[in-house]
């Protein structure tokens, strides 16, 4: 199961001085802000938190802060990570309380889930490796891609020499009507050589004659001489006269010009076979690129089918030519969101076991864009936390000057009190309050609710306001000193826990509005005795009223209009820790006397009002019934009223400090003393000797800081 943050708690880290955060378990989480306000921040704690001291950041101690950074992760699988201390000392526990330390972590933080950013700036081929490997394909794919990058290099080079042999066949001369092969011109010198050697033979044969010719005539000469010598040249003459009476040369012009034109013909000859030859071998190649196109073809679909058969993180993802593709897309043609979905998939991929992702800077997206990667998200069971530079309605929180909000609203307190009822029965194994016996669950209850606005009080400490909206509820009400009952609003709370948790809560805040509709009703009659409703407003009461709660100790109006800007410069940000805080208000005491106004009538009963929150209109008052004046109904301290039993020495402090014996049981149950249920005759007698009374000057501060104007 992935594993994602439930809750986050940082002080004095970078800008953060303080932020408490639940981000959605499956979706995109953002944090809105302006500029330098802290957001990044928030994500630099995360990452040093999970990751370790490589994530630990150069200066991680908020500037101006005496107090070390603390950093605190709960996450989904029960594991609790805090780092603090000056030497940020990390302690890691599970749900069972076993510890563990940073290699715990890592088995389920994926380092690129906290800096995703650095994934998305990697080169599409860096992503592409990242898959390969994650995917466990990375040496069969790079093998397949060599031996294509071959195949395509060795088709390439044999289609331009089949391109090029064709070009040349087409640019050689043709010649008709020559021999499909050349003629041979060796039998032709053959017979010239012949003729040559007769007609040398005839010339010799010539020569003889003349040589035997002059012979004779030497003969002739010496024929005296010698008659047989003279006889033998005769019969030597008449022999050679007769070879040579018939001799005839032949002519070789016609061979001689037969050798001249051969060689022509055979140059036409040859280029018509070198033209053939081109178109054979062009041909050739041709057969060899189909060949080894086929043999690329295969390669391709190897690859195909190998990351079809892969376990990739999302569907479309392919890998060509090293680079990372994403439905036939290189990573620069895709939009945001895509860019988004990748990236989140890979990494998720990368560990499976880690269920969320930080992602800064979002403000460069649009919000159809973050819509879409919220949606995605969320369908994946994935959670991601992210920032981004803006205060619209996109961002899930604001970040302001470090902290998470100026305002931090409980819509509503009564439904608050039924979720703390239901986690004290489950914590303890019951079906309802009732179950404890002998009211220890309302003592559970009440403790809780105390913890409860304890937290709350750090925050405003803090700088941030807090606001309780709430129900309200009719109860029927009736004084010790009053003749009679009148309705009256309360808080809505539960029928056994009402007069206990509703005195904590009232005596914790700072004002106490009461919110209803005011119903203007004009006479329809010449008697003015009958009335009709003519519209209303939503109107605000900040004081004490017998019929509803209300006070506040900023001299407010008795009655406002409901609207925020009559109360919005209460709520005006102050630096809690540099500035002094500002002294309470003394008990208003009415200075003036006013004339006594007859006794003010409770609101009509149908009548509906919550606490800070819109009523509904109601119905027409009654004419002998008009709109209540608060005038003069101002804020009484009552006189403080000692019970009996607690010690003269501590009475006789409470009495010369106006401090009751509720304004010390609360500063002793917000110290986890005692509940706050428990009267001051109860406490120890060690305790009220030793910490109230020896230790005074010290409780007194705590007292005035909760003392608020009465009611």
């Amino acid at each position: 199961m992935s594993v994602k943050i439930n809750s986050l708690e940082f002080e004095n880290v970078k800008k953060i001085k303080a932020v408490q955060l639940e981000p959605a378990k499956n979706g995109l989480t953002v944090i809105g802000g302006k500029n330098r306000q802290g957001k990044t921040s928030v994500l630099d704690a995360i990452a040093w938190a999970l990751g370790g001291d490589k994530y630990k950041p150069s200066s991680p101690q908020r500037e101006g802060s005496v107090v070390e950074p603390h950093l605190k992760i709960t996450l989904d699988n029960g594991i609790v990570v805090e780092r603090s201390g000056k030497n940020s000392s990390l302690k890691v526990t599970d749900s069972t309380g076993k510890k563990g330390g940073q290699q715990l972590l890592n088995s389920f933080v994926e380092q690129f889930a906290l800096d995703l950013p650095r994934f998305l700036t990697q080169s599409s081929k860096e992503k592409a490796a990242t898959l390969l490997r994650i995917i466990g394909v990375g040496d069969t794919l790079y093998e397949l891609e060599h031996k294509e990058h071959s195949l395509y290099d060795q088709r390439t080079a044999i289609g331009r020499i089949a391109d090029q042999k064709s070009k040349f066949a087409k640019e050689m001369p043709v010649y008709a009507n020559v021999p499909a092969e050349p003629v041979s011109a060796s039998e032709l010198i053959r017979q010239q050589q012949d003729i040559l050697a007769r007609n040398g033979e005839n010339q010799r044969k010539r020569d003889q004659k003349e040589y035997y010719e002059k012979q004779l005539e030497i003969a002739k000469s010496a024929y005296e001489r010698a008659k047989a010598s003279y006889e033998a040249a005769v019969n030597n003459f008449k022999l050679a006269s007769l070879d040579a009476q018939d001799l005839v040369d032949e002519s070789t012009a016609e061979l001689e010009k037969n050798i001249s034109d051969i060689e022509e013909l055979n140059k036409k000859i040859r280029a018509n076979l070198d033209r053939e030859k081109a178109e054979i071998d062009a041909e050739d190649y041709r057969s060899q690129y189909t060949y080894l196109t086929e043999q690329i073809e295969d390669v391709r679909q190897a690859k195909t089918d190998l990351l079809g058969s892969a376990d990739l993180p999302l569907e479309g993802l392919s890998v060509e030519d090293g680079e990372l593709l994403y439905n036939g897309h290189k990573w620069d043609s895709i939009s945001g969101a895509e860019q988004l979905i990748v990236a989140t998939s890979i990494v998720r991929k990368l560990n499976p076991d880690c269920g969320f992702v930080l992602l800064d800077k979002l403000e460069q997206m649009d919000t159809d864009t973050l819509d879409d990667f919220g949606k995605w998200l969320e369908a994946q069971g994935l959670q991601a936390i992210a920032t981004r530079v803006s205060t619209g309605d996109e961002c899930s929180i604001i970040i302001e000057d470090g902290r998470l909000c100026k305002t931090l609203v409980i819509d509503t307190f009564d439904w608050a009190e039924q979720l703390c009822i239901e986690t004290i029965c489950s914590a303890h194994q019951k079906k309802g309050i009732e179950d404890f016996g002998y009211g220890n669950g309302y003592v559970y209850e009440k403790e809780e609710i105390g913890k409860f606005l304890n937290l709350l009080q750090e925050v405003v400490d803090s700088g941030i306001n807090v606001v309780l909206t709430a129900h309200a509820q009719m109860r029927k009400f009736e004084q010790p000193d009053e003749l009679g009952a009148y309705d009256r609003w309360e808080l809505k709370l539960g029928k056994k826990t009402s007069s206990q948790i509703s005195p904590l809560v009232k005596e914790w805040a700072d004002m106490v509005l009461f919110a209803n509709y005011k119903t203007y009703a004009v006479a329809v009659d010449k008697d003015g005795k009958k009335f009709k409703a003519q519209g209303g407003d939503r109107v605000m009461y900040t004081t004490h009223h017998p019929c509803w709660d209300a006070k506040n100790r900023d001299g407010l109006p008795s009655e406002m209009p409901f609207e925020y800007s009559g109360i919005a410069h209460l709520f005006a940000y102050t630096q809690p820790a540099e500035m002094p805080k500002p002294v309470p208000m003394p008990r208003r005491v009415q200075e003036q006397l006013v004339q006594p106004k007859a006794a003010p009538q409770p609101p009509h009963k149908t009548s509906n009002a919550v606490t800070l929150q819109q009523a509904q209109p109601t119905a027409a008052p009654k004419a002998e019934e008009p709109l209540t004046d608060l005038s003069g109904f101002e804020d009484v301290a009552p006189p403080i009223v000692i019970p009996d039993g607690i010690p003269k020495a501590l009475a006789d402090l409470m009495r010369a400090n106006s401090v009751s014996e509720s304004d010390i049981r609360l500063v002793v149950s917000q110290r986890n003393y005692f509940p706050y249920d428990t009267p001051i005759t109860n406490y120890p007698d060690d305790f009220v000797q030793g910490c109230l009374i020896g230790a005074w000057e010290q409780m007194l501060p705590l007292i005035r800081e909760n003392q608020k104007v009465p009611f």
